[in-house]
């Protein structure tokens, strides 16, 4: 297929962006992409309603409340995919492309490549945020590359941001949707490694370049405390088998160490220590972390 033959449908979900969700869809816009899909998570912060004051013909889906990252970008692809979509570029609202993004992506397109990512820039202040990724089971870390020299070819890393990558749709429909397992961090890793079992492979291409304006740092002990339960969720799914022993004592000492922090009132121990319990109680017991976010 040609760039003209394929049939580019974008999916953000938004929630409370302070205003980023309107720069993000004028940056896609710009650069020639016009069907785009917005699933909102409940937001309060005013921005859907100047985003739809501005943007009226996108396609909007508002959630009754926070249903998490992973089942509204669902809710989105399956709406994408009615619509007769060949990819889907899922792209965070504190995101912005460069105008010729997209369209390099795609160039790139063919059907063993399942998910593309761009090179990403930190737009505060021209940092490489993610050039790649790669996966260390035994540290139990998910780590962006950010090295200063790349190769001009498009090259393989081990998993692709969620910030903003092009999903060829031929992967949903072989290996299905986003695991709703995770409400919020470690999707794209999960997604990433199902993508290369399936047998595909995911790969960034450094000549399409968008910028990350990240807001997550503000969340403070909410950002530590999901990072921590998807982290403990995604190691326990995908550890290889020669890694198990190792990743049991690690959790286990993790559990330690984060019961003595809490109780010596540690700096974020509290956000590591509710993780670690709404780990272990699989969901029958949240603490407010959840309800408030």
């Amino acid at each position: 297929m040609t760039i003209q033959e394929e049939k580019i449908i974008v999916v953000i979900v938004h929630y409370n962006s302070n205003g980023q969700l309107v720069d993000c869809v004028r940056s896609i816009i710009e650069s020639g992409f016009e069907d785009i899909i917005v699933v909102d998570n409940n937001s309060i912060d005013g921005t859907l309603e100047k985003c739809r004051e501005k943007y009226k013909e996108l396609f909007y889906i508002e959630n009754f409340k926070n249903i998490g990252f992973a089942p509204a970008v669902n809710i989105g692809v399956k709406k994408a995919m009615k619509s007769n979509a060949t990819h889907i570029l899922l792209c965070n609202p504190d995101a912005l492309v460069e105008n010729t993004c997209i369209k390099k992506l795609i160039k790139e397109s063919n059907n063993k490549i399942g998910i593309y990512s761009p090179l990403i820039y930190n737009k505060k202040d021209d940092s490489i945020w993610f050039a790649g990724g790669y996966i260390n089971y035994k540290k139990q870390l998910a780590t962006h590359e950010t090295v200063k020299e790349l190769p001009r070819e498009s090259y393989y890393s081990e998993y692709i941001s969620g910030c903003v990558m092009l999903v060829n749709v031929q992967v949903f429909q072989k290996i299905g949707f986003l695991d709703e397992r995770f409400f919020l961090y470690y999707e794209d890793v999960d997604f990433s490694i199902r993508v290369q079992k399936a047998g595909f492979c995911t790969k960034l291409v450094p000549s399409a370049i968008a910028f990350h304006d990240e807001q997550s740092k503000e969340l403070g002990d909410k950002k530590i405390y999901f990072l921590v339960l998807a982290g403990l969720k995604f190691f326990e799914i995908h550890t290889p088998a020669s890694w198990r022993l190792q990743w049991f004592m690690y959790t286990l000492i993790r559990f330690s160490v984060s019961f003595i922090k809490y109780k010596l009132k540690k700096p974020h121990s509290k956000a590591v220590w509710c993780a670690f319990k709404d780990y272990v109680y699989r969901g029958k017991k949240h603490t407010n972390f959840i309800s408030n976010s």
